[in-house]
């Protein structure tokens, strides 16, 4: 009864029991609300909604995680870095930390040249594999290296690879910056994520590289690119107080530039520089091929020290017959093209138990190279037999020479600098 009063009232319901109207609307709309029968419509956009709130949740607690991982994952850096010295060791430190947190394929180092203001490659990791200056592959890399702006990490799609730049500054000074390919994501998360890391960490990177390029500087000798004088004075303290303490031996390597005053004074002292820098490069590959230092102690004296737990005075003669015969054997042209000859007369010693100094260690060398000078140069001369059969084979000449001359009243030191010229 209840009902048909109902449809009486309400003549606009239809016949198969549906309604219609405002009314039917209406009451359709209350009875959603109370008896919590939604439409499938509405059901699945409050679904919709409700899963949206919840990954946005997720969202927010993932990036806190990260967030967090940043943090300890910088700490970790930091602390690794207080650790480490030297410049390729802190090199690596950085390149080999950027390809473990963003999967880089290609890390590359760029480092600004003061005097040409250009961006030149200084390390390269790639497949996990680390170069070094001469070694770098620079194929695919000129031409790429798009500094923008120097206040972000620049990301752009290349090929099928994803590249970020860094611009590398500190104390508001560029001082080079960093190419890294990553392999393709579609996915902006993966990309925000990696910019959010290089991000975070581009300052420390910049302040770790700072720290050893200032102290490179401070070291190396401009142009030979050798360590200089005060760091080899340095360094063989050092190595002497740890040989004294049986931790390492120590093997010394003088080497002398034949007749370089008549270099400088026959084709110039910009052609003297260019024979420097072509010889102290040869002298570099064969210090990083015998894990030895290389030094300029100043004008045409060079040296190279290997350390380590033996060295014999076989493997230093070996050492410097290689760059001997390389130096020898290779074309040297001053700065108008002319052809410059080039030889080098070096002198080895090694460390010994009797030894009080590394001044003694020092002045042995020095005493090989003199004798190689007087034996008719491009030679070397080892500190033991060798070295006391040539002045043995001298002395009758200079004995000679000094009856005839009347120098016999010289200094060794003056016969010695007439000898190295």
């Amino acid at each position: 009864m209840q009902s048909s009063a109902a449809s009486d009232r309400f003549p606009a319901n239809r016949k198969d029991g549906s309604q219609s109207g405002v009314f039917g609307k209406a009451f359709k709309l209350l009875g959603n609300v109370f008896f919590g029968n939604e439409e499938p419509e509405a059901k699945t956009a409050q679904d919709s909604a409700a899963f949206q709130r919840e990954h946005e949740i997720a969202s927010l607690k993932a990036r806190a995680s990260r967030q967090q991982e940043l943090l300890s994952s910088a700490a970790e850096f930091n602390r690794l870095m207080n650790n480490t010295e030297g410049f390729e060791a802190t090199v690596e430190l950085v390149l080999r930390y950027i390809e473990s947190q963003v999967g880089a394929t290609d890390v590359t180092l760029f480092l600004l040249d003061e005097r040409s203001g250009q961006h030149q490659a200084a390390a390269r990791l790639i497949e996990s594999e680390l170069k070094f200056r001469d070694e770098i592959d620079l194929l695919g890399i000129r031409g790429l290296l798009e500094i923008e702006n120097d206040e972000c990490v620049v990301s752009k799609q290349i090929l099928q690879a994803n590249l970020y730049t860094i611009s590398l500054a500190a104390n508001r000074r560029n001082i080079g910056a960093l190419r890294i390919v990553v392999p393709h994501s579609d996915s902006g998360e993966e990309i925000r994520e990696n910019l959010d890391i290089l991000e975070h960490m581009k300052a420390l990177f910049a302040l770790s590289l700072t720290k050893v390029i200032l102290r490179q500087k401070s070291t190396t000798d401009q142009l030979t690119e050798l360590r200089n004088k005060a760091y080899f004075t340095e360094f063989l303290t050092e190595a002497f107080k740890d040989a004294k303490l049986g931790k390492t031996a120590i093997g010394l390597l003088m080497i002398d530039i034949d007749k370089f005053k008549a270099v400088n004074d026959t084709y110039g002292h910009l052609s003297g520089d260019i024979i420097l820098r072509e010889v102290g490069k040869i002298l570099r590959n064969h210090g990083e091929k015998n894990e030895a230092e290389t030094f300029r102690y100043g004008g045409e004296e060079l040296n190279l020290v290997l350390t380590r737990g033996k060295v014999t005075i076989e493997e230093m003669r070996k050492i410097a017959e290689d760059i001997r015969a390389e130096v020898q054997r290779t074309a040297f042209f001053s700065d108008k093209g002319e052809l410059v000859p080039c030889t080098l007369s070096i002198g080895v010693s090694v460390y010994d138990e009797p030894m009080t100094s590394k001044e003694e260690l020092y002045t042995r060398a020095d005493e090989c190279v003199y004798a190689a000078k007087n034996g008719g140069r491009n030679m070397v001369v080892c500190y033991g037999p060798e070295l006391e059969k040539l002045r043995a084979e001298a002395l009758p000449k200079q004995h000679g020479r000094r009856k005839k001359d009347g120098t016999g009243a010289k200094s060794r030191a003056a016969a010695k600098k007439t000898a190295k010229k």
